[in-house]
């Protein structure tokens, strides 16, 4: 009988304790919630670019203040043309001590606060949302019904304009021959013509419709969201600017990596254009068969297009060259090309990449497919105690 007693008010106490812990953790959230609710913050925070957390997140709703581990040290960040705001005036230019770092743009946000009410913020993300962008996906009959069907099925869908760049033409999807019959066979060697019929074509029939240009590997996920909200601090119509995942090596600002997917404006493509299509221009109009990396690095460097730092304020990427597995994992380690051609130092695990990663590259369909659910269907949410409230009551009595 005493045993049971005993055992009654163990049970009783450890109720209580679950329903004790629970009640905290409920109305700490809540009070999380209204002092988030109540700060005023600038832009980039909204969009969490400078947040030092490295989930991602849509547009970055989420922000962890004391997750500090990974930062990367950008003291190496050469050359450096810091683009402002329209509310900023001044424009500066930094230069490194080090000769081994690339002749680079970046956009420092600061700690200038921009937003000064709720409207202000709305009219951020509607401009954000409202740009309009050419999704260049470059990919091969082979692929067509398995990456291209599994594009078409996740983030092509929030692509305005999803352009299928093949080496045949197929209505049903539709693709487009970007090759043509005189550039040689479709082959991983003979990128680089690909890459020109496909930009070529986009900027004769999409030029005026966009406001940027994204190309993308059909092995590439991409979160158009942050892409939108990274985009919309810049200027498409004056300025001629390449971003993507900046690695060493082909010219003094480097090369993008193809697979990790890269943007240019709308007068950086223009001048790839005009580069390609004038025969005196050998760095761009040549039809050698080689790949598209560094022959288009080569051709942009020589029209002038800027080379822009998309990382994040903590050296992290956003466009990444490997699937999050590889990242997080530490499997990017055996991968020493890679880390032989980085300009900035990188970790692994859950700090990997930036919170508004924008990227990732080799990704199979079915994996597509996996993230396309793990980003945009599963919502994790605060479960308040599931003990009755007459209960709690009693417990406390």
């Amino acid at each position: 009988m005493i045993m049971n007693k005993c055992n009654i008010k163990l049970v009783s106490i450890t109720l209580a304790i679950i329903v004790i812990c629970n009640c905290v953790i409920y109305y700490a959230g809540h009070v999380q919630k209204n002092i988030l609710r109540s700060i005023d913050v600038d832009l980039p925070d909204v969009f969490n670019f400078n947040s030092n957390a490295s989930h991602v997140h849509l547009f970055g709703t989420h922000k962890e203040e004391n997750d500090t581990t990974g930062a990367a040290n950008k003291s190496n960040v050469p050359v450096i043309d810091t683009h402002k705001d329209e509310n900023n005036t001044a424009r500066t230019t930094e230069k490194s001590e080090s000769a081994d770092v690339p002749v680079i743009e970046t956009h420092k946000g600061g700690n200038k606060t921009i937003r000064s009410a709720d409207n202000d913020l709305g009219e951020a993300l509607q401009k954000a949302q409202s740009l309009r962008i050419a999704c260049i996906i470059i990919t091969c009959p082979s692929h067509h019904e398995t990456h291209v069907t599994a594009i078409k099925e996740t983030w092509a869908k929030r692509c305005d304009y999803p352009l299928f760049m093949s080496s045949t033409e197929d209505p049903l999807l539709p693709s487009i021959d970007a090759l043509g019959k005189d550039n040689g066979a479709d082959t991983k060697t003979n990128v680089w013509n690909k890459n020109k019929g496909a930009f070529k074509y986009a900027y004769e029939h999409y030029f005026d419709k966009v406001d940027w240009f994204l190309k993308a590997e059909d092995d590439t996920f991409v979160v158009m969201e942050n892409l939108r909200a990274f985009l919309s601090q810049y200027d498409t119509e004056n300025e001629a600017m390449w971003f993507g995942c900046n690695m060493k090596k082909h010219t003094p600002s480097g090369y993008m990596s193809g697979g990790a997917g890269y943007v240019l404006s709308k007068l950086a493509v223009k001048k790839y254009v005009e580069g390609m299509n004038d025969k005196n221009n050998k760095e761009c109009s040549h039809k050698t068969r080689t790949n598209d990396d560094p022959s288009i690095a080569i051709c942009l460097y020589k029209q002038g297009v800027k080379f822009m730092d998309s990382s994040d304020a903590e050296g992290k990427f956003r466009f990444n060259v490997f699937e999050p597995r590889v990242l997080v994992t530490g499997l990017v380690r055996n991968h020493q090309w890679f880390i032989n051609s980085t300009w900035y130092p990188f970790t692994v695990g859950y700090n990997c990449c930036s919170e508004s990663s924008i990227t990732f590259h080799y990704i199979t369909p079915n994996t597509m497919r996996a993230m396309e659910y793990l980003i945009y269907h599963l919502t994790p949410f605060e479960i308040p105690t599931l003990l009755p409230e007459k209960f709690i009551q009693t417990l406390s009595d």
